[in-house]
């Protein structure tokens, strides 16, 4: 008998009573063990991950969006238990990756059907990520968005607009195989996943079972063919001429910056190192999750 323990995070858009109410429903009639809790500061994910490992649960329910995803997976990790989606965020582009639809009922069928395939991990120092870390404008992006109180579409583009004019340039030292490279983006990104959040995409050939990461850079560029560029991902949901984009597949790579705090977005959330170096690499197969 399947056994499914979801956490809800209540600070997404459909985090709510309803949300658990509907999820019970669906169970009544099936041959499933279910729990179904919030994710609170007083009950940590951690907490409901371990509960989960201790009562013997085979697959641990992540409702939210990307960043609740990374924190659910990033507790499952050495543990035999797979991770499942309901995405309830607003980019969702973990759950776009694997083709798990948006409707809460249609993602609750889907995880019955427990196609399981392994994915690969990355970790930048201490961090573990799912979709992508980012260096450039999306830090400041995602600083900006967290800032706001308007979510959804219209809050990722007014938060863009903040951040497209709050942006300075930075230059990072890219070292790999011992050989260094300077490079100051406007956008830097390594990804695990094929999509970034509403269809976006910079790396729509990544794929997260071949053991490998991609990069993505586009360096410091005049303002018509920064426009251009952003008006392609607007219009087209991903750039069409890549010429001058820096690409390749990693394994690991070192990141460093001369000043501190060093500001970077792990899977949407900002976060501020007091590191000058970040090592990333890649975990291969490192979480069993519930696809479409």
């Amino acid at each position: 008998m399947n056994q499914y323990y979801f956490i809800i995070n209540p600070a997404s858009r459909k985090g709510s009573i309803e949300t658990k109410k509907e999820i019970i429903a669906f169970f009544e009639t099936k041959n499933t063990a279910v729990t179904v809790d919030f994710w609170t500061t007083d009950k940590t994910v951690q907490v409901m991950v371990d509960e989960a490992v201790e009562k013997n649960f085979d697959t641990v329910v992540a409702c939210g969006g990307d960043g609740t995803v990374m924190e659910v997976g990033k507790a499952l990790i050495g543990h035999n238990i797979n991770l499942g989606i309901i995405p309830l965020g607003s980019g969702n582009g973990i759950a776009r990756h694997f083709s798990i639809p948006s409707n809460i009922h249609k993602a609750l069928e889907l995880l019955m059907t427990h196609k399981i395939q392994k994915m690969d991990v990355g970790k930048a120092n201490e961090y573990y990520f799912f979709g992508n870390i980012g260096f450039g404008i999306e830090v400041d992006f995602i600083k900006a968005y967290q800032r706001k109180k308007r979510h959804g579409l219209l809050g990722y583009g007014l938060a863009f607009w903040n951040a497209l004019f709050r942006f300075h340039y930075a230059t990072f030292e890219l070292i790999e195989q011992n050989q260094t490279t300077a490079f100051t983006p406007y956008t830097l990104m390594i990804s695990n996943t094929n999509e970034q959040g509403y269809g976006r995409t910079l790396t729509p050939n990544a794929t997260t079972n071949d053991g490998k990461l991609n990069l993505v850079g586009l360096p410091k560029q005049n303002w018509i063919k920064l426009s251009t560029f952003m008006l392609q991902i607007g219009l087209f949901k991903q750039p069409l001429q890549r010429k001058n984009l820096l690409e390749k597949e990693i394994t690991q790579i070192q990141i460093k910056r001369k000043n501190l705090p060093f500001p970077i977005q792990i899977d949407g959330e900002y976060i501020e190192i007091n590191k000058k170096t970040i090592a990333i690499s890649v975990l291969k197969g490192g979480l069993s999750i519930i696809t479409g």
